[in-house]
């Protein structure tokens, strides 16, 4: 990613001694990192479960987590691709279930990415979709929602950069 949008990636280190858990001190540290080399964090992508841990993040840390985007003004892309493959239903809870015990308050910053292909067992199936806030659409689709195939979903992907100020100098 880092190549084709020229981003620089911050990385939040996350260790062995929680079994890899996403801590609100390790989001403090990163941001702190980023400041002292004059990087303007922007945004903060989480993958849950992780892969190939298959670790998920406990309900009480994605608040933390969405608190923490809000204070400090910055998206969250939260992929949730591999939401059905968890050893238990109950360990996986989406960012859309903190945001509606929320009342959706904050969540026009907040981006949710799943796809049918992992869950369903559809190598190739080039489907999925993000879910937005606030009825906006970034394509086709519902309200709230957007889907797309191949080459559609790069387009979103790039309209929605662009829409955020994420897109780089060469307009990609």
């Amino acid at each position: 990613m880092r190549r084709r949008t020229s981003m620089k990636i911050i990385h939040v280190h996350c260790d062995s001694s929680n079994k890899f858990q996403l801590t609100l001190q390790a989001l403090e540290s990163a941001d702190a990192n980023a400041k002292s080399m004059n990087v303007n964090v922007r945004g903060l992508l989480i993958t849950k479960p992780s892969n190939p841990l298959g670790a998920t993040i406990p309900c009480s840390v994605l608040k933390e987590l969405v608190d923490f985007i809000a204070r400090k003004n910055i998206h969250l892309v939260s992929d949730e691709i591999y939401s059905g493959s968890v050893f238990s239903p109950s360990e996986f809870v989406s960012v859309a279930e903190i945001l509606a015990a929320q009342n959706h308050r904050d969540s026009e910053r907040i981006h949710i990415v799943y796809s049918l292909s992992k869950d369903l067992g559809l190598p190739g199936f080039r489907i999925g979709g993000e879910e937005l806030s606030g009825g906006e659409a970034s394509g086709e689709g519902g309200e709230g929602g957007s889907a797309a195939k191949g080459e559609e979903s790069e387009e979103l992907w790039r309209r929605s950069r662009r829409k955020h100020g994420w897109a780089n100098e060469r307009g990609g």
